[in-house]
């Protein structure tokens, strides 16, 4: 009978939480992942829209052969990165409560899907392609600009939603 009772108190010490952690219902974390997912998506394809529509149409590249296709594309792929972005946004604004911190989460989402856009210009060699930086001439650096500002809008628009559903408890940060 004793031996029993230790079986128990060591199922019930292991079952302890952490001091601060919460019990997560995994059916109401995979519903609140999801929901955060899609509001991504949505959220970044409608902050993109009329930045592409610029960046496309109105600064149009030499390297766009199907400016529709390509607009299509630019939106789909800023839907799925919204998505993505709101899944770790959310994750990461419920472990930490520094607003700087979070504002750098933005800046290098933005970063670094702004830097994988640019496409070299074809006299480049290595990584010289001539002024003003020297590894992103004038053209490399106006494809920046305009992907940093697309960018800019997904990503920031996708936290400010993200927030305004947690804060309105649409959408569960623990």
């Amino acid at each position: 009978n004793s031996n029993n009772n230790n079986n128990t108190n060591n199922v019930n010490q292991g079952s302890k939480l952490p001091i601060g952690a919460t019990k997560i219902n995994p059916r109401t974390d995979k519903s609140n992942t999801i929901k955060t997912f899609l509001v991504g998506c949505v959220a970044g394809a409608v902050a993109i829209t009329p930045i592409v529509q610029l960046h496309i149409y109105t600064f149009p590249s030499e390297t766009i052969a199907n400016e529709l296709s390509q607009f299509q594309f630019d939106i789909f792929t800023g839907a799925i990165s919204g998505g993505s972005f709101a899944s770790v946004y959310r994750y990461f604004v419920k472990e930490v409560k520094d607003d700087k911190l979070v504002n750098n989460v933005v800046g290098a989402f933005v970063l670094a899907k702004s830097f994988s856009r640019i496409r070299t210009s074809y006299y480049c060699e290595g990584l010289y392609c001539g002024a003003p930086l020297g590894f992103m001439d004038w053209d490399m650096s106006r494809q920046f600009v305009l992907s940093a500002a697309e960018n800019l809008a997904l990503f920031g628009a996708v936290a400010l939603v993200i927030e305004y559903a947690c804060d309105r408890g649409y959408i569960r940060r623990d």
